[in-house]
């Protein structure tokens, strides 16, 4: 058995309300967007420090197999450091897309 389309009344009114869910869905869009870009600069800034660090280590190292040691230390640290960032983005996006579609969803549970 099929489900009849519903229809309204009005249609103004419809388009009004999904007018309003794609802007509540922008506002949200923009709020997780802007919490993405603060911690893609943390985790450049920490980066960038990790590598100035290991640097000046690396200059300091007397010998060959201390600065092999030195550099699969930093390899192993960033490598850890890159996955756990990269969980937290995949997160941060997850919570992207539930956020700008939780307006439409509310819009079309009114609607129905």
């Amino acid at each position: 058995m099929t489900r009849p389309i519903a229809t309204t009344a009005d249609p103004m009114k419809a388009a009004g309300a999904g007018m309003q869910a794609m802007l509540k869905s922008a506002g949200s869009a923009a709020r997780v967007s802007q919490a993405i870009g603060i911690e893609w600069v943390y985790f450049v800034r920490q980066s960038v420090e990790q590598s100035t660090a290991a640097a000046k280590t690396l200059a300091k190292a007397d010998s060959l197999p201390k600065v092999l040691e030195i550099q699969a230390e930093y390899a192993k640290g960033s490598y850890e450091r890159f996955v756990a960032q990269a969980a937290t983005f995949q997160d941060l996006f997850t919570g992207l897309a539930a956020e700008m579609a939780k307006p439409f969803q509310m819009a079309s549970a009114r609607a129905a």
